[in-house]
């Protein structure tokens, strides 16, 4: 990926605004009139109805696949009878958003402001998205607190906002059937990402519970990395010794961080160097 979207995930702690300039010098956010298909390009019509309200979770930080696929209906994808015990292998740590599943944010949300990337990152909130991940405040509140200057974000716009980042959501090629592949052979999976409540709606597109547990998100654990605290908050939700965590990510700076904190670490570049980087370190199936 360019050396811009590395920039961009720099300043990926507050939700991006657009930039439409007036005649007065200061910019004015705007929705496109325009909304995202579902290969997350723009296309012509109504946005479509995702609710806003999502199913309400346990106060506890940690989730397992039978909470979520409980909750949405959905069978998981069982190990074989034959596979060895998971309590003598190593336990993975994921990361979701381009490693797991396509983030909208870089393409599709500023196209549905229609404006540049660059132009989003001119007017925003300075510390909303990261209170947001956090869980330090509601999704309410995060609509209130979304521009700079607090200036009131339409809910009708701001539920479009939502159903443009639903239908960006996509699977990256090849995770879920390495995914499928390593849950059979036994392996526990567990998500380790920087989000906030929206997780919902990737968990309603794509059922991720189907392999992964969401053990621990943002929102819950209170914890962002490339923090240490998230990445103990995340061993001692899966259970795990984080000697004994493979943690993988697209963020070089999320995984030196693990490495600081004692734990194996892939640097995630596509479904087919992931299956290898396991490989060597010894996870098979």
């Amino acid at each position: 990926r360019s050396q811009e979207k590395i920039t961009q995930a720099c300043v990926h702690n507050n939700m991006p605004f657009s930039l439409d300039v007036s005649t007065k010098g200061f910019g004015r956010l705007q929705p496109a009139p325009a909304r995202c298909s579902n290969e997350g390009r723009i296309g012509t019509g109504p946005m479509p109805n995702v609710h806003t309200q999502h199913r309400k979770r346990a106060s506890a930080a940690c989730f397992t696949k039978r909470d979520l696929a409980g909750a949405h209906g959905r069978t998981r994808v069982v190990a074989s009878a034959g596979a060895p015990s998971t309590s003598e292998r190593p336990v993975l740590l994921l990361d979701v958003m381009d490693t797991i599943v396509r983030d909208p944010f870089y393409e599709d949300m500023p196209a549905y402001f229609n404006c540049t990337l660059k132009d989003l990152f001119k007017v925003k909130h300075p510390t909303a998205w990261l209170d947001f991940e956090k869980g330090l405040i509601s999704d309410d509140e995060f609509r209130s607190s979304f521009y700079a200057d607090l200036r009131e974000f339409d809910e009708s716009e701001y539920d479009g906002l939502k159903a443009c980042m639903y239908e960006g959501y996509a699977w990256l090629d090849g995770m879920e059937d390495l995914l499928g592949k390593l849950l059979a052979a036994g392996y526990e999976l567990h998500a380790f990402s920087n989000y906030p409540q929206w997780y919902n709606m990737i968990e309603d597109k794509l059922g991720l519970s189907r392999y992964i547990e969401w053990t621990a998100v943002s929102c819950h654990t209170g914890f962002r990395k490339p923090a240490p605290e998230a990445y103990t908050a995340a061993s001692t939700c899966a259970g795990a010794d984080v000697r004994n965590c493979i943690f993988v990510d697209d963020n070089i700076n999320n995984i030196e961080a693990a490495t600081m904190a004692g734990m194996r670490a892939v640097h995630f570049q596509g479904a087919a160097d992931l299956e290898a980087r396991l490989r060597e370190y010894g996870v098979q199936w």
